[in-house]
């Protein structure tokens, strides 16, 4: 479905531009280098960017998300637990 690469490459372009509010985790969150992303936008975005097609209904939820991150080497925590998880999608 997607690799280690493409979701480093989803990263890449999430951090280049300002993530929409709408797009902000409220569960989990992707957790590497002590920055947290939306784990749901990173897979969504990742697949569109692999498959060059929209990722609406291929994917079935947090869960899922969940297992294909951590699959890839990816850690996750709850976004209640990471007080900044929220913040950078506005300023970073």
């Amino acid at each position: 479905m997607i690799a280690k690469s493409d979701v480093r490459r989803a990263l890449k372009q999430i951090k280049a531009s300002p993530v929409s509010p709408k797009r902000r985790s409220t569960k989990y969150c992707l957790v590497l280098s002590g920055k947290h992303y939306p784990s749901k936008h990173v897979v969504r975005l990742a697949y569109e960017m692999k498959h060059n097609r929209s990722a609406e209904g291929v994917f079935q939820g947090g869960k899922q998300i969940i297992n294909i991150l951590e699959s890839l080497g990816y850690s996750i925590g709850p976004c209640e637990s990471l007080p900044t998880c929220q913040d950078w999608c506005i300023s970073d």
